[in-house]
């Protein structure tokens, strides 16, 4: 099965760039998003969203001059994975959400399968098993 990944040895450093993460509390509600985990799914940073507050500022298109975006860059190879052959992956999760109430969250991880070169939008995907993991303080 096609898989790209991140050059160099060992586990991808940096995961998030290539898998969806989802993160639900308890209840099984999403756990809420940090800026850099925004900035992945190409969606406003929270201080780009208007508030209620800023409904005069919004009516005013150069009231409010938008902060600079940081930028992701990297690069990206492919390998064909043998049945029954793994990758690992690094992802840290209080990067990607706020994680700072005590708690037991469900941790599950997607990752979409494809040539790049000759099949960029397949719809093989490889989903991990739930992990549980219990915050506390």
């Amino acid at each position: 099965m096609p898989y790209g990944k991140s050059p160099g040895i060992g586990a991808e450093p940096h995961g998030e760039l290539f898998n969806e993460v989802d993160v639900r509390d308890e209840g099984g509600n999403s756990s809420p998003e940090t800026d850099y985990q925004r900035l992945l799914r190409g969606e406003p940073l929270s201080e780009d969203k208007p508030t209620a507050n800023d409904k005069s500022a919004a009516e005013s298109p150069s009231a409010k001059v938008p902060k600079p975006r940081p930028r992701i860059h990297g690069s990206a190879t492919g390998e064909m994975l043998k049945p029954g052959e793994s990758r690992e992956a690094t992802i840290v999760l209080n990067k990607l959400f706020d994680l700072s109430k005590s708690g037991r969250y469900a941790v599950s991880v997607r990752r979409r399968l494809s040539d790049l070169a000759t099949d960029p939008r397949s719809e093989v995907i490889a989903t991990s098993n739930t992990l549980t993991i219990t915050i506390t303080k």
